[in-house]
């Protein structure tokens, strides 16, 4: 049930990479991935928010879940 999230939240940020609430959306999309056991998107949706949205409140949430 988390799929059709996960294609819509990704559909949104592949067709409107300018939207102001991109950061937060990869921050959603990588939560749901870790919930549906893909640790690995996940991951890379957080080194994203960190090296493109370095400033924004998500990058500092998905940096916490990048520490060791």
């Amino acid at each position: 049930e988390l799929i059709p999230a996960i294609d819509t939240l990704n559909s949104v940020v592949t067709n409107h990479p300018e939207y102001k609430k991109t950061p937060e959306i990869l921050l959603v999309l990588a939560d749901l991935y870790q919930k549906t056991n893909n640790s690995t998107a996940a991951k890379l949706l957080y080194r994203r928010l960190v090296e493109e949205y370095p400033q924004s409140n998500a990058s500092q949430t998905a940096k916490k879940h990048l520490a060791p």
